[in-house]
Parts: C-alpha cells; structure tokens; sequence
C-alpha cells in the first residue's frame, strides 16, 4: 500500500514551495517512502530539510535509504525501468519529463513517472489512497491481502503491536489468526520485536489463566520456528479494561496504524471469511495509539510476560 517513489534533485530544485508541501502533507505523509537514491551524499536530504523538519509535528514521512543512481545516465524510460527493483515512481524534472512524453503520467517499464507539481495525478498515489480507504472484502485470499496492505509496512518495521482483546483467546483450539499474522512477519521482516495486548476472557472481574495463555503461546511460537521476531511482549487485561480504552482493534507497524473491524481474525483461514472495516492512520495519528496502549498497561490487573528467542529457542523472561 506504501508507494516506494525517489526525487530528481533537480526536479526539486525547480519546485515551487507549495508544491513540496503538498507532496508532503497528501501524499509523502500519509502514503509513501522516500527512496533516497544518493544516500552516502543526500541532495534530497539537504533539498527537504526545512519542510521535513517543520513537519514532523505533524507527523514522520518515511524515508530508505539505498544505493545511489546516476540521472545523467537515464536518457530514456527504459533506462527509469531498469530501477523497478528499488522504487515504484519517480518524480522527474521538467526536461527529462519533455523527452519521455509524460502526459501527465508515463510508466516506464513498471515505474511510473511524473513531473513533482503534477504528483496528484500519480497512478500510483491514487490507487494507494483508495486501497488505505477501502475496507476488506470476503473472500480475499490472505496472502494478497498481506500483499496489498501490509506487506511493505512489515518490510520498514520494527516494532509491531496487536491490539484486539480476541488475539489469544483460542490459541489450542487450531484457529490461526496469531499464527498466521506470526508466519507473514517472519517472512518479510529481517528483524522485529512484537507487543500484544489481549484479553484472556470475555468477562469476570479477575485475571484467570494468564499463566496458562502464556506457556500456549510459548510453545505455538515454539513450533513455528520463527527467527526473524526476536521478541513477544504480552499484555493481558479484563475485557471491561478494552471495553473502556480500546474499541478499536488494530496493528501498529512501528508508527502507522491499520485499523482492522475484525482484528487478526481476517488473517484465519487461508480466505477472509467476512468483511472487515479497514482504516490507515499515518504516523501523525501516533499519540492516538499510544495513549490506548498506555491505559491498558497501566490498568492495575494487567498482566506482563515476556518471550525471548535465545539461543535458537523460545524463552519465558523473568518478570521485571
């Protein structure tokens, strides 16, 4: 769903102030990553840093980093198309846009390419945007689900937190939904550490069996044989707790949040079984997420434990 998109320098040379704001606030923000092709010497970095800076209090645009490319050498789109590996659209300058014919869009092999003040007419913008705002079908094949909404996020992502009061609750009676959320992470993150917070039960005014939820979990984690999540915070609380602080069940991919109306149930049979309600926050909306997650930590009844790969197995911690 993230569009992967670079910046001619000179592109963004040329580019009028309001111009940049727009691509920041519309687009970049809520939408993309910054692929910064000249890492070691960033033009980019030095062309943005006064918008980027001023609009981090509203928010973090994401930026990667990798291998430089040479414009001078891109004399055609089939030299753009040779990038597909690194970035999905480029936002060229005037000139080189005048040679490739843009009207106003061009792809280039599977680069899309565009002039900066024409970057709301991006093909690939727009159909991020509509993906971020379109709820999940029934039917859908998880695997392209994953794909389409939350694969690059799993990709850039570090520290991935569950928040839906159901996650744990039929861990031994062969639903998959943790598991299989558990198997996508493994695959495409290189490394990340994951925090849940669930609900052992759906009433009661004590914490029954938050032990037991744990060593379950423990040996479901144990049989998969992850290696890419180090890490397994889990936060138990009272279903009233989540009844008080957490209608929302979502995902936190470090600072975005995917709103999911079903929570990882939509990831428990090899198709979705339902229509789920779906809704991207961007990471200006971090505070929102992060004051939920407080309160149910917080909350006095609220059960702590920790799952540690060491040594190539699964560790219960102590509790701090």
């Amino acid at each position: 769903m993230l569009v992967k998109f670079t910046i001619e320098p000179d592109a963004l040379s040329n580019a009028k102030p309001y111009h940049i704001r727009n691509l920041l606030k519309n687009h970049w923000s809520p939408y993309g990553i910054l692929v910064d092709v000249d890492s070691q010497n960033s033009i980019l970095k030095h062309q943005l840093r006064e918008y980027y800076t001023t609009f981090q209090s509203n928010g973090y645009p994401l930026w990667q980093d990798t291998s430089k490319i040479d414009w001078a050498s891109i004399d055609d789109p089939e030299d753009l198309a040779k990038y597909h590996h690194k970035f999905e659209l480029a936002l060229i300058e005037e000139t080189r846009a005048l040679v490739f014919g843009l009207n106003p869009t061009k792809y280039c092999g599977d680069v899309e390419a565009v002039e900066l003040h024409n970057v709301s007419e991006s093909d690939k913008f727009e159909s991020a945007r509509q993906i971020a705002n379109c709820n999940i079908p029934i039917g859908q094949p998880i695997v392209d689900l994953w794909a389409e909404r939350f694969q690059m996020l799993a990709k850039i992502s570090k520290q991935i937190t569950i928040v839906d009061r159901y996650a744990v609750r039929n861990l031994d009676n062969g639903q998959k939904d943790l598991l299989n959320l558990f198997q996508f992470l493994e695959s495409d993150s290189s490394k990340c550490y994951v925090t849940i917070y669930s609900s052992p039960d759906a009433g009661g005014t004590d914490l029954i069996g938050s032990d037991q939820i744990t060593r379950k979990l423990k040996n479901r984690v144990s049989q998969l044989g992850l290696k890419n999540i180090k890490k397994i915070t889990l936060h138990l609380s009272l279903n009233h707790v989540f009844s008080t602080y957490a209608h929302d069940r979502y995902i936190r991919f470090d600072g975005i949040t995917c709103i999911i109306g079903k929570g990882i149930e939509v990831f428990r049979y090899q198709k979705t079984n339902a229509n789920s309600i779906f809704a991207f926050k961007s990471s200006q909306f971090i505070n929102d997420s992060r004051r939920t997650e407080q309160a149910l930590r917080r909350d006095d009844k609220t059960s702590t434990s920790r799952l540690a790969l060491r040594d190539g197995s699964w560790q219960l911690l102590p509790t701090p």
